[in-house]
């Protein structure tokens, strides 16, 4: 079934391409022009609101850990996030996704952090992956035996076994003095509060995640939702976000 949702061709993941296209030309350019520190992401302890727009694009503090950074998310964009905008389709995926950006900003501000990176959307987007897995088992369907099934799985697994003691790593890297325990808490406080913000998502729109994988699971056509003529009007919004920080900033 995931291969499926994945293949579907009158499905397309706009949102996901403008959200990795935005983050390729926030952190490069930010390579490229370093005054641009100033403007987007949040690379001090004086961050403005309107940085915070783009702290969701930027990526790593120097060009190496930038580079790797940015790699690693835009293929957890492409695995989970294209299929949790298939799953979703373009209207609540919208709304999944703003709603993951402002409050990662909110949290981000509250606590005053330095740094950035598309891990407070990324990780919104795990529960609603998580809840599909499952889902495709209780259909009865051999999803379990899918190739997409099993990347997705381990993905997830990836995610949330071994993300979270790197990222307790990184802030160490840049702040050798931080304990572990609280490095621990600083460099996952977004995964955390990203997944949280997801399980609510799953919990009040479950019932129209599962109608969804069931017209996967039974291969009907799907009929275009009102919503889904706006789906690349959607995807603009992303790159407003970069030129408002950008003009406001000035």
């Amino acid at each position: 079934m995931f291969s499926e949702i994945l293949g579907h061709r009158t499905i397309r993941a706009y949102q996901v391409y403008s959200l990795i296209l935005c983050s390729v030309l926030v952190t490069v350019s930010g390579m490229v022009f370093p005054n641009l520190q100033n403007v987007f992401g949040s690379f001090d302890d004086h961050t403005s609101t309107i940085q915070r727009l783009t702290i969701v694009f930027q990526h790593g503090f120097d060009d190496l850990s930038g580079m790797i950074h940015l790699f690693v998310n835009i293929l957890l964009f492409i695995f989970i996030g294209v299929s949790t905008e298939r799953i979703l389709g373009p209207f609540y995926f919208f709304i999944l996704t703003n709603a993951a950006i402002l409050f990662y900003i909110f949290v981000h501000s509250v606590f005053d952090m330095t740094g950035h990176g598309a891990a407070g959307v990324l990780y919104a987007y795990a529960p609603v992956i998580f809840y599909s897995l499952n889902e495709a088992r209780l259909l009865k369907t051999r999803s379990v035996f899918d190739e997409m099934y099993r990347n997705l799985r381990n993905v997830l697994l990836i995610m949330y076994l071994l993300f979270p003691i790197l990222m307790a790593v990184v802030p160490i890297h840049f702040d050798s003095e931080l304990p572990f325990l609280q490095s621990l808490w600083v460099g996952n406080i977004f995964h955390l509060s990203a997944t949280l913000l997801g399980i609510v998502f799953v919990f009040i729109f479950r019932e129209k995640i599962r109608l969804r994988l069931k017209h996967f699971a039974k291969k009907k056509k799907f009929a275009p939702e009102p919503t889904d003529k706006y789906a690349m009007w959607f995807a603009m919004v992303y790159p407003f976000y970069i030129l408002t920080a950008f003009i406001l900033s000035r």
